[in-house]
């Protein structure tokens, strides 16, 4: 059985310099093919971070978030990456690579942070959808998505790239094989919790949240593949933490999936 192994991190934006060195040793450790990453900042100094743990191929892609920053979302990959002729949505970044002589498409997302902004990630869920479609019209490939999707799976979103929703206009459906449910336990479900995590509590007072531990645990980071592909090529068939959510390297516990690339 031959795998490729892919990692997912929200960076932090806050004081991110001063976790470089400890990002550079997760990396070295996870030994992740690629990683799908969030809010970015300088990306300059991101990128030195990178090539120095192993990851000489890295891309970026720029917007102004909900909240007025500029962000970055990217993906950082051992291998040679090249970026597809695509449509542009704020938020989301589509890369090419060859995995042995298999062509893998990854993409990564910073879903729209905020109540008030499920319409937003719904069209982002449905234009990463468009992508995956694109990608795989003409050729035999495997399509990974990662993201921060700032959703839980209950919500329209999730909902719809788990195959239980339809699109907006009520014409398309689509099905994501979601690496958690593939391959997770009840030990690794949590992305982000205010009760457990400083870094995460931080979050919640930058937004008025006079008690973070009133926040409940929550699921919001994913690594999914494009298909219903149990048991098929691309199929998730190992999930886990990039590292032990203790050492509080970001406000998220990163996460990874090997996913199958030769039955």
């Amino acid at each position: 059985m031959k795998t490729f192994k892919v990692g997912q991190l929200n960076l932090d934006k806050r004081n991110q310099s001063e976790r470089y060195d400890a990002l550079e040793s997760v990396l070295r450790d996870s030994n992740v093919d690629f990683l799908t990453f969030q809010e970015a900042m300088n990306t300059g100094e991101l990128t030195n971070v990178f090539q120095d743990a192993g990851y000489p191929h890295v891309e970026f892609s720029g917007f102004i978030d909900n909240k007025g920053d500029l962000s970055h979302v990217g993906v950082a990959s051992k291998s040679p990456l090249f970026r597809p002729s695509t449509e542009h949505m704020d938020g989301v970044i589509a890369v090419g690579t060859k995995v042995e002589d298999v062509t893998v498409y990854i993409l990564s997302a910073h879903f729209a942070w905020g109540p008030d902004n499920l319409l937003r990630r719904t069209l982002q869920a449905e234009f990463v959808n468009q992508q995956a479609e694109l990608f795989t019209r003409s050729e035999s490939a495997i399509v990974v998505f990662g993201g921060d999707l700032n959703a839980d799976e209950d919500t329209r979103p999730i909902r719809f790239l788990s195959g239980s929703e339809v699109s907006l206009d009520q014409k398309t459906s689509t099905f994501w094989t979601d690496s958690w449910k593939a391959a997770g336990t009840k030990d690794n479900w949590v992305t982000t919790s205010h009760s457990t995590n400083s870094r995460g509590r931080n979050t919640a007072f930058h937004a008025n949240v006079f008690y973070p531990g009133l926040i409940p645990d929550r699921r919001i980071d994913y690594l999914m593949s494009y298909g219903w592909n149990y048991g098929k090529i691309g199929s998730p068939v190992s999930f886990g933490y990039l590292v032990d959510p203790a050492l509080e390297i970001s406000d998220h516990n990163g996460i990874y999936a090997d996913f199958l690339l030769e039955v």
